[in-house]
Formats: structure tokens, C-alpha cells, sequence
């Protein structure tokens, strides 16, 4: 889409340091969006890409400002979006943050579950929360909610992550539904694995690795796992970055109804899940008698 036919937005984003985040804030700035890349530590561990970014600006005259915001911390998600809303309005949230754990479920314990869920399930309920009251005034935004084939099916040595996107397409979903009535659409893209560097930097487990000792054959399976994921994303076209940033920007230009859920890339069967479970969610919806929220 060119950016002469396009409706430009203002779109906040999250993790836009790198990976899909990154990928995703340039190509909707080269479609003529105004885009506000969020991340934490500008001016330390994430200078290189605030450097990358505003030289891209610069050179290709792009709408695309930095904004230094920390999705762990109320305060810091707080004072970033009303940095935006002093100058400017929020058409669209684009919740992106994530970091995936792999490796011996029971090896994690609860103080790194917390840390894991506060990053990929609270933050982005903190970001929405505060996005909302702006958008319900206006009465229209759009939330994108950047989850995992993870976030439907379960992968063994994936479960904590798999924990968290479960419980982050509950809330998206949730968000689907109750704030339809404000004009707030609330819809979830679920990539498969894209070339990023998730896997590189998934945290192993450090609170109770005292069990490892009974899993020394798993240890190595998982490790298995882990290498075929890799070598996948190296080798498959499908798993380019870029493909998720089209179809976000096909779904904010979309003037028909969008799908809850949209799947990019390789599905390990969660198109066909999705496909089976939509109908037999609305009729639950609907023998509630919320068909409204449909």
C-alpha cells in the first residue's frame, strides 16, 4: 500500500528496539504513519537503535519519534503517553513487548514467572490502561496485541511462555469484547517464528536449578528444540520480520471488520485452531445474550 492511498495514524509501539518492534515501527513509517517507537534506555543499553532509527528518519524524512519508556514501571509508562498527548492524539497501540523463557519448566521459579509475566502479560495491560481513557473520550483506537502461536498451543520446555501469552490473549480478547462499545477495536497478531532475536536472549532458568539434575535428558532435547527453531527462522522466507509489519499495517488500513486473531507466517496448526474455535466462542457469547459485544 502506497503511502498516497494510505490514512495516516499516530501509533505508539512498544519494544521497538529491536526484532518485530523494529521492524514493524519502520515499515509503518515508510507508509506515512507518525510513529512513536517506545523503549526503555535510550540513552544507554538501547542507544545504537535510537541512533539507527533517527538516522533512518533523517534520510528518508520519516514521521518516527523516540520515546524513552519502561513497560515494567507505571510512573514511566504514565509520563510517556502523556509526553504523546500534549502534542498529539494515539489512534493506535501497538503492545510488542515480550521475552521467552525455554528451557526445564520446573527450573523457573515463581520469582522468575513473575518477572516473565510482568513483562509479557502486566505490561501490557499498563500500556493499554493508559492509552484507554484518551481513546474512549475520542471514542475510536485500535489496540494490536503482538502475541505467539504460543499464545494457543503448547510447546514442552516452552510452558512458562506459553503461560503468559495464554494469559495475554485472554485480556486481549477480553479488551475485544468490552470495549467494542467505546469504537476501541482490540485484535491479536500471532507470529510464528520470525527471524529476531527472542531466541538468542530467552533468560534460563537460575532459581531452581537444582532439579536439573533429574532432567539431564531433557536438558539436551530442549536444547534440541531450541536449534530447530533457529535454523527455521534462518532458512525459511516466511519467517522474515517484515511480513508481520504488512500485515499490522494491513489491519490498521482495514476499513472493514478485523479479525480477532490473524496468524503470520508458519502456523503449526493455529489457523485451524482458530478457525474451530471462533464459532463455538460466539455461540457462548451469544447464549450469554452478548451478541452486542460480537
Amino acid at each position: 500500500m502506497s503511502k498516497a492511498t494510505i490514512q495516516p495514524k499516530n501509533i505508539l509501539i512498544t519494544g521497538a528496539n529491536s526484532g518485530l518492534g523494529k521492524a514493524t515501527a519502520i515499515f509503518l513509517a515508510q507508509q506515512g504513519h507518525h510513529v512513536f517507537a517506545a523503549m526503555r534506555n535510550t540513552k544507554g543499553s538501547n542507544a545504537s537503535a535510537v541512533d539507527e532509527l533517527l538516522t533512518l528518519k533523517h534520510n528518508h524524512q520519516l514521521q518516527l519519534d523516540i520515546i524513552d519508556m519502561n513497560v515494567t514501571e507505571q510512573e514511566s509508562v504514565d509520563a510517556a503517553v502523556q509526553q504523546i498527548l500534549k502534542a498529539s492524539h494515539i489512534d493506535v497501540l501497538i503492545n510488542n513487548v515480550g521475552i521467552m523463557n525455554v528451557g526445564i519448566t520446573e527450573a523457573y521459579d515463581v520469582e522468575e514467572l513473575k518477572e516473565l509475566f510482568d513483562i509479557n502479560v502486566f505490561s501490557m495491560a499498563r500500556t493499554t490502561q493508559a492509552v484507554l481513557p484518551h481513546m474512549r473520550e475520542r471514542k475510536q483506537g485500535l489496540l494490536i496485541h503482538i502475541s505467539s502461536l504460543a499464545g494457543r498451543v503448547v510447546f514442552p520446555f516452552f510452558g512458562s511462555y506459553c503461560a503468559s501469552k495464554f494469559a495475554f490473549e485472554a485480556l486481549a480478547e477480553t479488551y475485544h469484547y468490552e470495549l467494542k462499545k467505546f469504537g476501541i477495536d482490540s485484535i491479536i497478531v500471532e507470529p510464528g517464528p520470525h527471524r529476531t532475536k527472542l531466541i538468542d536472549t530467552t533468560p534460563k532458568p537460575k532459581g531452581n536449578t537444582s532439579v536439573l539434575t533429574d532432567y539431564q535428558d531433557h536438558i539436551e532435547l530442549s536444547e534440541n528444540i531450541l536449534n530447530t527453531f533457529k535454523n527455521f527462522q534462518e532458512k525459511n522466507d516466511a519467517s522474515d520480520p517484515n511480513g508481520v509489519a504488512e500485515a499490522i499495517s494491513n489491519l490498521i488500513e482495514s476499513n472493514g471488520k478485523r479479525p480477532l486473531r490473524t496468524v503470520v507466517g508458519t502456523d503449526f496448526g493455529v489457523r485451524e485452531i482458530n478457525e474451530t474455535l471462533e464459532p463455538l466462542q460466539k455461540k457462548f457469547m451469544q447464549g450469554l445474550h452478548l451478541d452486542d459485544m460480537i
